[in-house]
């Protein structure tokens, strides 16, 4: 069974086209920026890049839960692609989770935050259309756990289009120095280690106490099967490739000081850069850009 959705996506001559998901679909996040600029994959990630290309717009970003008894996951994919091809887009990149780059995809594209995405690296999918004729672009993600279907949209149309033309900011959750990280990273499967402070274009890691590191090492110490990845990211200053490289850099920073003065061992710990590909607040700002100088942990196994 499927219900049609007043999910504004589509703009033909003026008017708005919508889509069809299946019943029981739930929206669990809206998120629009205009004017905005997103970082459309276009292919595999290799040596933990993400090929992309930026498109302008006025951006909306939507997050849909599923109970998963009603639809497949592949179905689901392939229904709205067909949707999205009979008003005119045509894929231009089609990937299932190792194939599209595993971790280094996931985590060098755009996707909302856990508990309202989930991500599971093993059977993800993932596509990206463009509609040459009206500037407008599209990307799905879908995912699922043993309970739920995910399934993150992210639509571009022209920036002169005004129906979207709407601000939202995001607030990512994060603790404050100090805070309850084991709390978030065990309920949201990722956690920002907000005490680890970065200037523009630095690694360095100062010689005081690091209350995040301390208690992250005392959880990954009381369990060897415990592993986590250190994800490192970057403001806008800079090249991708520039950024990516510092980013694991600071990623691996992070992880010495876990290895040599906590003693975790370093099998449970991997280090990993994305640059400046996945913010957290505008780049324009310097608290913007103070605030996407971080370095996450991302739960991998042990819970």
């Amino acid at each position: 069974m499927m219900h049609r959705l007043a999910l504004v996506l589509i703009f033909l001559g003026g008017a708005t086209a919508a889509l069809d998901l299946p019943a029981g679909a739930e929206l669990v996040e809206e998120v629009r920026r205009s004017p905005g600029s997103y970082m459309l994959p276009t292919g595999t990630a290799k040596n933990g890049v993400v090929p992309t290309e930026p498109v302008d717009g006025n951006i909306l970003r939507q997050v849909w839960q599923l109970p998963r008894a009603q639809t497949a996951l592949l179905p689901l994919l392939r229904g709205i692609e067909a949707q999205l091809g009979a008003e005119g887009y045509e894929t231009i990149f089609d990937c299932a989770a190792t194939a599209c780059g595993g971790f280094d995809f996931r985590f060098g594209i755009e996707v909302a935050r856990p508990p309202d995405m989930i991500v599971n690296l093993r059977t993800f999918r993932f596509l990206a259309m463009r509609n040459t004729s009206m500037r407008s672009a599209a990307t799905l993600l879908v995912s699922r756990t043993p309970e739920r279907l995910y399934l993150q949209i992210v639509t571009v149309s022209p920036p002169d289009d005004p129906s979207q033309a709407i601000e939202v900011a995001e607030n990512p959750e994060t603790p404050a120095p100090g805070g309850d990280v084991i709390a978030l990273l065990r309920r949201n499967g990722h956690v920002v280690l907000s005490d680890l402070v970065f200037e523009s274009g630095g690694t360095q890691l100062g010689e005081g106490k690091l209350r995040s590191l301390e208690t992250l090492a005392g959880y990954l110490n009381q369990d060897p099967v415990r592993r986590i990845a250190l994800v490192g990211h970057t403001d806008s200053v800079g090249s991708i490739d520039a950024n990516t490289a510092l980013s694991r850099r600071r990623a691996e920073a992070v992880r010495a000081r876990l290895l040599q003065r906590y003693d975790v061992a370093a099998e449970q710990v991997t280090a990993r850069g994305v640059g400046l590909l996945s913010p957290y607040a505008s780049n324009a700002t310097p608290e913007g850009r103070e605030q996407n100088r971080r370095v996450e942990a991302v739960l991998l196994a042990g819970e």
